[in-house]
């Protein structure tokens, strides 16, 4: 018989009660939380450099400098795709983190070049590549094909990624993280009583009104008879209660405005009032980013102020 593992995962931010997860053990395979009952971060996206040529990797007196540095300037392209390409977070990660903004450098022709890809989990489609010359025409003309020296790799690297590689290839690179990196799977669907669609986001809006709130999503659900649906949004934008049957937190509230079924084509939410409240919401990922302009301040944040919510 296959043994029945219960997995709880943890989200960075607010404490779970010891009753609730003393439950959550004891019910085993039961489906105890619809969703989280405290608010998600943004996905994460793991950030690996690899020099990946011997003839830079032989610079280093040993592995452990070697890898110490590739370390360094991980976690300064971290730090970099945190300010150029908002939304999701970005970590310096392993060779096992999925998804991942893989960088390393290539010498083509005589020429270095610093190249990244986006991997996602197993199975996913292929992503583009995107690549940028190491150096720039006039440090090209000094140095020839002549190879860095040692010490300046780190600034050499994160000066032609953030220049470069990122400001040419910032579009391309925004619609493939758009499309393929999950931003989160914390969202409740409801049915308004004037029949309209909305949903709100398990993103806390005190910290994330101003990335979120005025944003396109597409929001991944299923029918009751398995069939994929996907949903077009935007930010309404204010703030609603996550979940509007049992407030726990002000999250980003979005408005519904397209349907398409696996297979149909797209049409109008209020054509599929009725079906809402059988739809199971699964994940929703970034469409279109805006930032949003006006005010995000709460005057309150306590229980009452968020089962007030609208």
């Amino acid at each position: 018989m296959t043994r029945n593992v219960l997995r709880i995962r943890l989200w960075r931010s607010q404490s779970v009660s010891k009753t609730a997860l003393r439950c959550a053990l004891l019910f085993g395979n039961l489906l105890i939380f619809v969703g989280p009952g405290w608010s998600q971060e943004p996905a994460t996206v793991s950030v690996r450099f690899e020099f990946k040529e011997q003839l830079i990797e032989s610079l280093f007196k040993d592995n452990s400098e070697l890898q110490q540095t590739e370390n360094e300037i991980s976690s300064d392209l971290a730090k970099i795709c945190a300010t150029r390409l908002r939304v999701w977070k970005y970590h310096p990660g392993q060779e096992t983190d999925h998804p991942a903004l893989n960088v390393w450098l290539r010498l083509v022709g005589g020429k270095w070049e610093v190249v990244m890809t986006l991997l996602v989990p197993l199975g996913g489609p292929r992503v583009l590549e995107w690549k940028a010359d190491l150096l720039d025409p006039g440090e090209t003309e000094v140095r020839g094909a002549s190879t860095p020296h040692k010490p300046e790799y780190r600034s050499i690297v994160g000066r032609a990624f953030e220049d470069r590689l990122l400001t040419n290839n910032l579009d391309s690179i925004w619609s493939a993280l758009s499309s393929q990196v999950t931003l989160g799977t914390a969202l409740s669907l409801f049915k308004t009583s004037s029949g309209t669609g909305k949903a709100v986001l398990g993103l806390d809006w005190t910290k994330y009104c101003r990335d979120f709130a005025d944003s396109e999503y597409l929001i991944l659900a299923e029918s009751t008879d398995g069939t994929r649906v996907e949903l077009d949004s935007r930010g309404l934008p204010r703030f609603l209660s996550y979940t509007p049957e049992e407030p726990r937190f002000l999250g980003i509230g979005v408005r519904l405005n397209f349907w398409q079924a696996a297979g149909d084509r797209k049409e109008t939410v209020s054509r599929h009032r009725t079906e809402l409240a059988g739809l199971r919401p699964l994940s929703f990922k970034m469409k279109q980013y805006r930032v949003f302009s006006e005010a995000c301040a709460v005057e309150k944040t306590s229980p009452a102020a968020v089962a007030a919510a609208p």
